[in-house]
Parts: structure tokens; sequence; C-alpha cells
């Protein structure tokens, strides 16, 4: 969260951002919304041949569905068999629980995070605690990536940039 805070670039933010979630999660890609793609921005966890690429978004209708209707969604454990309508680096292992959450700016997605880790879901009621903490950081970050963008629109504005 310091971090998220000190930020003062949208860069800085993503990278705090990527860092604070790869901290939680066994597995994390920031992805950056362009058009009608997610496009690559960083990654950790994934081994080789599963690292996330650049995909058109309704390539995947639960990528698709996240960025339509701005929430948070789960993605669960296709345990041995493989849902084809997931990109690789979705297919979420199993014993795990996946999360795709989007990064929101003025009401408009411009990035969406997916995670995964173990699924205690099982042991204990509701979501596993490391999935709460992450969209915490992400709802954080959206406020930040807001706030960086009013302070670089008012400097603009009056003329100190």
């Amino acid at each position: 969260m310091r971090r998220l805070d000190e930020a003062t670039t949208l860069r800085g933010i993503l990278d705090a951002l990527s860092d604070g979630a790869g901290g939680e999660a066994a597995r994390v890609a920031v992805m950056l919304v362009d058009g009608t793609f997610v496009r690559r921005y960083r990654d950790r966890g994934f081994g080789p041949g599963l690292e996330p690429s650049d995909i058109k978004i309704d390539s995947a209708p639960l990528l698709s569905g996240v960025i339509e209707v701005r929430q948070a969604t789960r993605v669960p454990s296709m345990g041995k068999r493989a849902e084809s309508a997931l990109p690789a680096f979705m297919r979420v292992p199993a014993g795990h629980v996946g999360q795709l959450i989007p990064l929101v700016v003025g009401r408009e997605v411009v990035a969406v995070v997916y995670v995964d880790g173990p699924d205690r879901s099982g042991a204990q009621a509701g979501e596993p605690v490391w999935a709460e903490q992450v969209e915490v950081l992400v709802r954080h970050a959206s406020a930040r990536l807001e706030t960086v963008t009013s302070q670089r629109t008012v400097e603009v504005l009056s003329g100190s940039s």
C-alpha cells in the first residue's frame, strides 16, 4: 500500500500493484486494456509456455465479462480438464482458485489483473484471504491512478507542468 501511495507515475503505480499482488498470490498477470486487446504488462509465477500473452478481449468470455461489468470475478480451478475458452495463463491449477480483477479509472477499465493461489475456501468460509488482499490493492491502485491523472490534468490546465 505504501508503494502505491508513494508512486507518482502511471508506470510506478502499475509496478507497485504487480509487486504487491505478487507478494500475495502464486501467479500474477497485469494486462493493459488496449482497444479490443489486453496486452501483457507484467507477470510472475508462470512456468515456461504458460506466460501471459496479448489476446483479443472477446476471445475469452470471462475476460470480456469482467471488463463489461467492471467487477472482480472468480476463476475456478479446471483440475485436469482444460477450458478452451480461457487463455493458457488463466487456466487455474488444481487446488487453486483464480480471480480476474478490473482496474477501473473514471468508470473505464484500463487494466485487468489475473491472480491465482491456494484455494482455502474448503477449510474456511468465503474466499481465501490472499484474494481479498489483492482486490484491495487493485482498488487502491485504481484510486491512485485517478488521483495522479487528476493532478496531471490540473498541472496542464494551470500551466505548471
